[in-house]
């Protein structure tokens, strides 16, 4: 089954090529792949030596196999997990939640969505696109393997499992932490602001906030076009949302002190009114 055809009118150029648009590479490649190409673009793994392999370790995608599997049919495995971090984070902020899913005799697989783990350039150019994509790698290279397939994601990684379990109704469950449904009013207003002087003729600054970056496993600088990203991801779940809420079990954690995440927006998009009686 190929779940990526609908996607290739829209997919932004880039000079990264992701290895994500073949459903049928080995999940093992996947990751070698990746790892080449954080080895490429970061500039702290030039020098090499034990704090190098850290820092590709933390930021590359991994595969968690249970020691005691639960077994599902046909020699597969029962359960499959797949581990989607947020906007400029990267895989490691998920693993204690794989490695504690894997005890439990699931497998488990993190996917570094395009433009992270390597430097926040990387992000200038890329589109939400990229990372569906990226999670529909994942979700097909699962699917090769297990029964059911649950979502585990944390603030855009959370958004993007919400719009793959509205897209595939064989998505058993998903797990939601602080989920970006909706972006909150002041984030909004800015990028707003800077496009619409984009669109007034002036050369706007792509960043949002420059830092020096000295976080080896999370961006400290903020461009607009990855908010931008997210906030168009979050327009695109709302009218999905509003035709047809997922149909599998869903887990939501938010915190009511989020500064950039809307929780109240993200509790209303799953409640459903009951309709009046006939």
């Amino acid at each position: 089954m190929n779940t990526f055809g609908n996607l290739s009118e829209t997919m932004s150029e880039s000079e990264i090529i992701y290895p994500i648009s073949d459903e049928r590479l080995p999940f093992p490649e996947y990751i070698a792949r990746s790892r080449a190409i954080i080895a490429d673009r970061r500039p702290d793994l030039k020098s090499g030596g034990a704090r190098s392999a850290l820092i590709l370790d933390a930021n590359s995608p991994y595969e968690f196999y249970p020691a005691q599997p639960l077994s599902g049919s046909h020699k597969r495995l029962k359960y499959g997990v797949l581990l989607i971090h947020g906007l400029l984070d990267c895989p490691f902020s998920l693993r204690d939640i794989g490695t504690h899913l894997q005890t439990k005799g699931m497998l488990c697989r993190s996917i570094l969505l395009p433009g992270h783990g390597t430097t926040p350039d990387d992000l200038l150019t890329i589109s939400y696109h990229d990372w569906v994509k990226a999670v529909r790698y994942g979700v097909e290279s699962l699917r090769q393997e297990v029964d059911q397939i649950f979502l585990a994601g944390y603030s855009t990684g959370a958004s993007l499992s919400v719009y793959q379990a509205l897209q595939d109704n064989q998505i058993s469950g998903v797990i939601l932490l602080a989920p970006a449904i909706r972006i909150k009013a002041p984030v909004s207003i800015v990028v707003a602001w800077h496009y619409l002087k984009k669109w007034l003729g002036y050369e706007p600054n792509p960043w949002l906030f420059k830092e020096e970056e000295n976080d080896y496993a999370k961006y400290l600088s903020i461009a607009f076009n990855p908010v931008t990203q997210v906030a168009s991801l979050t327009h695109v779940l709302k009218e999905l949302g509003g035709r047809q809420p997922p149909v599998c079990p869903i887990f939501m954690a938010v915190s009511r002190e989020d500064e950039t995440i809307s929780s109240h927006k993200a509790i209303n998009f799953f409640f459903q009114p009951e309709k009046p009686p006939q």
